[in-house]
């Protein structure tokens, strides 16, 4: 292997490397993120109309284009957050 076509395959290598970081960052960050969620839903369930609002948005989530396993994911795990003291 010449030299040229192997510091392409070390530059292609980098940026395979450089967005495996990237995406575990941002799947680090969605996490912080639904943990915050999570908390906002506890804090705000006894509040008049806050429920029927979730749900509404929940409602919409599972009627998108998002993946049919992450639809019933997510619309679990809320539910179970929001009528947890119930």
């Amino acid at each position: 292997m010449d030299a040229e076509v192997q510091q392409r395959l070390n530059e292609i290598l980098a940026i395979m490397q450089s967005q495996n970081n990237v995406q575990a960052e941002f799947k680090d960050q969605i996490a912080a993120a639904h943990v915050l969620l999570i908390g906002i839903i506890r804090a705000f369930a006894d509040t008049p109309g806050f429920k029927e609002n979730v749900e509404r948005t929940i409602s919409e989530i599972e009627a998108g284009t998002i993946q049919p396993g992450a639809k019933k994911q997510i619309a679990e795990i809320t539910r179970r957050a929001l009528y947890r003291h119930e």
